[in-house]
Formats: C-alpha cells, structure tokens, sequence
C-alpha cells in the first residue's frame, strides 16, 4: 500500500530524524463540514530537526472531503506557528509515492529559512 511505500521512502531519507504512523495517536486537526464538527488525522508526523515538522499526507486522488481536511491542516500549521512555541511546522500532500522526497527537500528548505 502507499503508506508502507511512503514509511519506508521516510526511513531511507537523511533529511527525517524520525517519523510516526498519526493514527491513534490522538492527534487531530478539528474542521467542520455541513454545520458537523469532525476531526481530520493526517498520514505522518515528521520530524525534520530539533523543532521543525512536517505533516504529511498521502493522497492520490483528492475529493471535496479531503479539501476541506487539508485547509484545517493549513489553518492549524498557520495557528501553531503563529503561536511560535511548539516550533515550525509544515503541511503537504504527497499524490504519489515519487513526490516525497521533493516534499521533504522543499519543507526542510523553508521550515529553516523561515
């Protein structure tokens, strides 16, 4: 399945300290869809340094469901960075399996420019 390709593009990159399956972890981005309140968990937390992370997601085709999800993930990373105390965080969908190690090479670039 794409995930396990994914976990095991995570383990083999030199840019990822470590890096965790989100389910069950009870981490969750709230978002709200039709008035209902539900909570998203992305694919992957990923640690790139001391205090910089990366949410990702694997996806290959996206409905309107997973727009939305993915705007809360976008808000939330836009809230914990503006609060500036649980270091930087960054938010990407991966929509193939190739696109990972791109993902990480663009996020780690701007998570320590920025």
């Amino acid at each position: 399945d794409w995930e396990r390709q994914v976990a095991n593009r995570l383990d083999g990159n030199a840019l990822v300290q470590c890096f965790v399956k989100s389910n069950g972890l009870n981490f969750t981005i709230p978002y709200e869809m039709d008035g209902i309140k539900h909570d998203y968990v992305p694919d992957f937390i990923v640690k790139l340094g001391p205090d910089e992370h990366l949410l990702l997601e694997v996806k290959g085709q996206m409905t309107i469901l997973d727009q939305i999800k993915f705007e809360a993930a976008r808000d939330w990373v836009d809230a914990i960075n503006g609060c500036g105390q649980f270091g930087k965080w960054r938010f990407a969908v991966a929509k193939a399996i190739g696109d990972v190690s791109g993902i990480l090479e663009e996020a780690a670039r701007e998570l320590v420019i920025e």
